[in-house]
């Protein structure tokens, strides 16, 4: 990381309790307590700056483990601790938040203006990308999640089981097997809306498919979304595209599994018409 800040690029990095010798590599710190600025400044200037406000970081010690006591507070902080993060928040307040809005504020005015309209339009990739990736993401997190995959399977055959169970080989034309199969109908038709939308109040629903997105996406989508990462158009496809297999196949495997055993005409444009129908 610092070949990388060498040669021109802003590095920022998170680090908890390192080491002497990785806590001195870094040229600038950012230390926070609570939520709120203790320390901002070149890590040179740091043990000046904490020996002027009265907590002198001791000499041949750690000063990332020094820190971390100054700022830590427990669970539920006694009167001490809250009281030595108030002293460090006024000493920041009084001695270094006004040099850090001036040099945001130099930065600010050396820095090209550019239009919000412009910013607003602007995108990292191109459709082509966004939706490319997205669908590679779609597809590995269609693959990794198989239990969702197994359940979807095991609701269809289960259905189609019971519905063998209850309208088994209604064969004849009599008044009696043709009511039967009427109502056979219906409950296919019932069936297959109530599993389609079974999920309504938890799912985003598409044209042609319904899939879990909101619940376990929408933090990401939105994250990714605001930081203009994607469009929602590319994102909307890619999980239409990764839907549509599952949509084809799960009717197909109803309809096999319960038209011949009901006993509906045993012809194969009845069968393709059923099949059509069982598919919208």
């Amino acid at each position: 990381m610092k070949d990388i800040a060498g040669k021109g690029k802003t590095v920022i990095a998170i680090v908890h309790q390192p080491s002497t010798d990785i806590f001195n590599v870094f040229d600038r710190i950012y230390l926070l307590a609570a939520g709120r600025e203790v320390y901002q400044g070149a890590t040179k200037d740091l043990y000046d700056y904490f020996k002027k406000i009265g907590k002198e970081i001791p000499a041949y010690t750690n000063p990332a483990d020094q820190l971390i006591k100054l700022m830590h507070a427990k669970e539920k902080p006694d009167p001490e601790d809250i009281k030595m993060q108030n002293e460090l928040f006024e000493s920041y307040d009084a001695n270094i938040r006004s040099a850090i809005k001036a040099d945001i504020k130099e930065v600010s005015d050396k820095a090209p203006k550019i239009d919000s309209a412009v910013m607003k339009s602007f995108r990292a990739s191109s459709f082509t990308l966004q939706f490319e990736q997205l669908l590679i993401r779609a597809f590995r997190n269609m693959i990794r999640n198989t239990t969702f995959t197994r359940v979807r399977v095991g609701q269809i055959i289960i259905l189609g089981v019971l519905l063998d169970i209850l309208f088994w080989n209604k064969e004849s034309y009599s008044y009696e097997d043709v009511k039967d199969k009427n109502g056979a109908f219906f409950f296919i038709c019932t069936s297959q809306f109530m599993l389609s939308i079974q999920s309504v109040l938890l799912t985003c629903i598409t044209l042609f498919v319904c899939y879990p997105v909101v619940p376990l996406e929408r933090g990401l989508f939105l994250r990714e979304q605001s930081n203009r990462m994607y469009g929602v158009l590319p994102y909307y496809l890619t999980k239409t595209f990764v839907e549509l297999p599952f949509q084809l196949f799960m009717p197909l495997l109803f309809s096999l599994i319960i038209y011949w055993a009901i006993h509906f005409r045993n012809s194969g444009e009845c069968y393709f018409l059923f099949r059509m129908h069982n598919l919208i």
